[in-house]
């Protein structure tokens, strides 16, 4: 029998770890055994979130993909619709010029390499559940159509006529404030209200501190059983050092250095030297890949351009640009001063009308 934590979920239950936006209650949080085998948080929410299973919900993950990628299947798989499929989409690497046909399909001869009907993610996650992540790069055309599959539960496939009936339940996600986005017309206002009928926010790691000791236990365990390790737990010396890391990666991060330290480890519990061995070998990793880079210039390490007055995201991409002399992409592209991919910028570009002035 296990010291580890489990607790059976009911309807008012989601394996998340939450903070429900327009009540910030902060409860204690527990664990829970997953199929996975990733522990997450549980905390108790209104009715209908898991367990009705029809409730529209944005997942807020400021610190990145990591934890909403575990937290959604989980709400699926505890509402009823978890017989159905689970369908996940990143709305971020959808080709620009193909997303509404991606997610909504196409029927034969719509356009030229159409050569049969395909059937899109939203078909293809009827009576289950469709995941939307980086919601916030939707292009405002295709938000123009979510929103009338949500208002309306029908689809219209590119190219045809009929009305196909859809029943999904959607998930949307991302690390964008939507309500900026609002006031810079970059997101449709009334599909935000649409969206945010329960708003919840995944807090990272960092902020929930009192979870890792659990964590790393349950850990070490996964670990030692799977490389048959004679590890059987940690020195507090080492929860201490756990503990103080801001775990950037959250907690899959934890559960690599976790790993690491079981596979060095050899004794029964881990200790302050299998942490200076995980360290020898983070810093052999980051010296091998540096050997193979060349380093940058001075001038590519500089900062991205500041928020203009009124957070103008247009006059910040500008200003990127003419630091880089119109150079979109690649190393010294503006892109990567920006922090965005190059296409991404190139379709900014394209709706805000920026093009490259000519030579007088």
């Amino acid at each position: 029998m296990t010291s580890f934590m489990e607790q059976k979920l009911d309807e008012d239950c989601a394996a998340i770890g939450v903070r429900n936006a327009a009540y910030p209650v902060r409860l204690r949080p527990k664990l829970v055994r997953l199929t996975s085998g990733w522990p997450m948080m549980v905390l108790p929410l209104p009715a209908g979130l898991a367990g009705r299973g029809t409730r529209p919900v944005i997942l807020y993950t400021p610190d990145g993909p990591q934890q909403r990628t575990l937290s959604t299947p989980i709400i699926h798989k505890r509402s009823p619709r978890r017989a159905q499929s689970f369908v996940s989409v990143n709305c971020g690497a959808l080709p620009v010029g193909l997303i509404e046909s991606e997610l909504f399909g196409y029927e034969r001869g719509a356009f030229t390499s159409a050569v049969a009907r395909r059937v899109g993610h939203f078909e293809r996650a009827h009576g289950g559940t469709l995941f939307l992540d980086e919601i916030g790069d939707l292009p405002v055309e295709a938000q123009r159509a979510l929103l009338h599959i949500i208002e309306e539960d029908h689809l219209t496939r590119i190219g045809g006529t009929a009305s196909v009936p859809m029943d999904v339940r959607i998930i949307t996600a991302t690390n964008r404030d939507l309500y900026k986005a609002v006031r810079e017309r970059t997101f449709r206002k009334d599909l935000y209200h649409r969206l945010k009928v329960f708003p919840v926010v995944l807090p990272p790691l960092r902020e929930r501190r009192e979870d890792i000791p659990l964590l790393a236990a349950h850990f070490v365990r996964q670990y030692a059983r799977k490389f048959q390790r004679p590890v059987l737990g940690l020195s507090d010396e080492v929860l201490a050092y756990l503990e103080g890391r801001t775990w950037p990666g959250n907690v899959r991060e934890l559960a690599h250095w976790v790993e690491r330290m079981v596979i060095l480890c050899e004794g029964t519990c881990l200790e302050r030297a299998d942490v200076l061995a995980a360290e020898e070998m983070e810093l052999a990793l980051s010296s091998s890949a540096s050997a193979w880079s060349v380093a940058p210039k001075a001038e590519d390490q500089e900062e991205p351009p500041p928020l203009a007055e009124g957070n103008d995201e247009r006059q910040r991409i500008v200003e990127a640009l003419r630091r880089k002399n119109w150079v979109v992409s690649g190393p010294r592209g503006a892109a990567r001063l920006l922090g965005m991919g190059h296409q991404k910028l190139r379709y900014r570009m394209r709706k805000y009308g920026i093009q490259r002035p000519q030579p007088s």
